[in-house]
Order: C-alpha cells, then structure tokens, then sequence
C-alpha cells in the first residue's frame, strides 16, 4: 500500500538519456551537503532554476504532475557515494510537491508516519527505486510522511524538481 501522493514510474526515462544526463551532472561542480552545523556524506548542486541540460527532464515531469513546468523551480542533484545513506526527514516545508528522478543504481525509498506516536507500528513502507525511474511526492505522502534511503552499495544520483508553495498546491 503506498501512501496517498505518491506516484512511481519505473523506466521513466530511457537508458540514453539517463547515460547523459550522468555525463552532464559527473561534470558540475558538487559540493558536501549541509545542513545547519552538520556536513553529510552527500555531494549536492543546488539551482534556485534548473540548468538548461535539465529543461527536457523537467518538461516530462511536469507533464506527468499536469503542472506548468516553470513551478518546478528548485533543483537539487544528489551524489550518493557507496555507503551513504540519508536520514529520515521530510522535505523543507517552504515547497510543495516534489518529482525527482533516480539515476546510476536502484536504491530504497522508505516511507514511516509523522509524526511518530507511542504504540504505532515503526514499520517503514519501501520503495526499490530503479535506475531511469520517477517519482512524485505531494499531499499526504509530503506532509504526513518522513522518508529516508538507507546506504547505498554503488554510485547513485537523483535529480529532484520542488514547486514552492506559492504555485497554489495548498496542503
């Protein structure tokens, strides 16, 4: 059972285009991630608008979303390194949707409620996320649910698109 907002398609783009979209993102220049006064294992490049070798990628998502694509207007590129994983967490509340797209290996998306209460089950849903696969998380999965990816075993990337809440999608 998936929780409510959250949209998987596998194969979403095509094994050429994945192969240069990793070309085109092997070449920026990413830095450490941080977060307050923490450094995670990630490597990160943030666009407050996406670079033009994503513009294609976003139009798709977009559609998918039945959104103007110019509301997909922040981009983050994770580098996940073998052995890195990231947290539980949900995304910074000052976007709306999210759509990312997985690249390089699978990884799992686990998904537990928010926020945790005493006798609830900790069970956490997952999600293998294959490469050249997409997803979508908004209403209750975005607000309602933290979600994490545990370690991974090889170099993976994701790209991931936000809507700000300004773009009308009220929860």
């Amino acid at each position: 059972m998936n929780p409510v907002g959250l949209l998987y398609e596998p194969e979403f783009i095509e094994a050429a285009e994945e192969a240069s979209l990793l070309a085109e993102v092997r070449a920026l220049p990413l830095e450490e991630a941080r977060h307050r006064q923490y450094t995670a294992k990630r490597r990160v490049a943030i666009f407050d608008a996406p670079p033009a070798f994503l513009l294609p990628l976003r139009e798709r998502l977009a559609r998918w979303m039945d959104l103007p694509s110019a509301e997909l207007s922040y981009t983050l590129i994770n580098e996940y390194r073998p052995g890195t994983a990231l947290g539980w967490h949900r995304d910074s509340p000052e976007y709306e949707a999210v759509a990312g797209v997985s690249l390089g290996t699978a990884c799992r998306l686990r998904f537990r409620p928010w926020p945790p209460s005493k006798g609830r089950s900790h069970d956490a849903l997952e999600l293998l996320l294959e490469p050249r696969s997409a997803y979508i998380m908004r209403d209750a999965v975005r607000w309602g649910w933290q979600h994490s990816v545990p370690a991974v075993k090889a170099l993976r990337y994701s790209i991931t698109f936000r809507t700000p809440l300004s773009a009308g999608l009220r929860r």
